[in-house]
C-alpha cells in the first residue's frame, strides 16, 4: 500500500494501517509517528490491534479510553536502551572481575559504576 493510498483512509484506520506498514522500518515509523496526529489521542482498541499485528508491547491502561501511542513507543524505545546499557555494563563488570581477579564491589568501584547501577547489577551478577 502506498502512502497516497494510506492517506485515503480516515483517522484510526489510517493510523493502524500506517503503523503496521512502517513498523519494520524505524526511520519510516518515526516519520509516520511525527506526522500522524491521531496517534496522540488514540482509541485503546485500535492500539491493541497495533500491538497484536506488529508484536509491539504497548503499555495500555485498561481504565483509560485513549492512549498516546507516540509516547508509548518512545517509552518502549527508552526502556530498550536502558536495558541494553545495563546488560552491557553487566558484561563489562564481569570481564573486569575475571580479568583482574576482583570481587564485584571492587570491579564496580574501579569502573566508577553509579550507586543506582550497582544496586541493579548486584541482582544480575
Amino acid at each position: 500500500m502506498s502512502a497516497e493510498d494510506l492517506d485515503k483512509f480516515q483517522s484510526n484506520l489510517r493510523a493502524v494501517l500506517g503503523f503496521i506498514k512502517y513498523s519494520s522500518d524505524r526511520d519510516a515509523l518515526d516519520a509516520f509517528l511525527l506526522k500522524e496526529d491521531s496517534l496522540h489521542d488514540f482509541n485503546i482498541e485500535a492500539a491493541r490491534v497495533i500491538g497484536v499485528c506488529t508484536n509491539t508491547e504497548i503499555d495500555i491502561d485498561d481504565n483509560s479510553e485513549v492512549i498516546d501511542v507516540c509516547k508509548a513507543v518512545q517509552d518502549m524505545i527508552q526502556e530498550g536502551r536502558e536495558k541494553a546499557r545495563i546488560e552491557t555494563l553487566c558484561v563489562v563488570v564481569k570481564n573486569a572481575m575475571e580479568s583482574f581477579h576482583l570481587n564485584m564491589k571492587d570491579a564496580m568501584d574501579g569502573l566508577k559504576v553509579s550507586k543506582e547501577d550497582q544496586d541493579i547489577l548486584r541482582k544480575m551478577i
